[in-house]
């Protein structure tokens, strides 16, 4: 469902400004009002899919999840993540290390 609180851009990368989520005429169940960039104002279902269109549309809304990061520390027979640079450096076993990698990340995405 989309929540007005969180951040959201369209499927074609443009920022999406949520401007409710309840929309009171629930006749064709669009209950979600957007802005895009230009000023233009879109009409969503409560999972951001864009209400005239019936398969995927350029307009449909994505959540934009902030960006996380990690150090992982990286051994001959395994590795080591850590929350700071600063704590992969001083962690014990350094000597040992073959690479610090600094990863980022989406919480809750999942590549293949």
């Amino acid at each position: 469902m989309i929540d007005i609180n969180k951040k959201y851009r369209y499927r074609n990368g443009e920022e999406a400004r949520i401007l409710c989520v309840d929309r009171p005429i629930k006749m064709d169940m669009c209950l979600v009002l957007s802005m895009d960039p230009n000023g233009s104002v879109w009409y969503h279902d409560e999972n951001g899919r864009l209400c005239s269109d019936k398969i995927d549309s350029l307009l449909d809304l994505i959540e934009v999840k902030e960006k996380k990061e990690l150090w992982l520390n990286v051994y001959k027979y395994g590795s080591c993540s850590h929350p700071t640079k600063e704590d992969a450096d001083t962690i014990e076993g350094k000597s040992f290390r073959l690479a610090r990698i600094k990863v980022e990340y989406e919480e809750g995405r999942f590549d293949e």
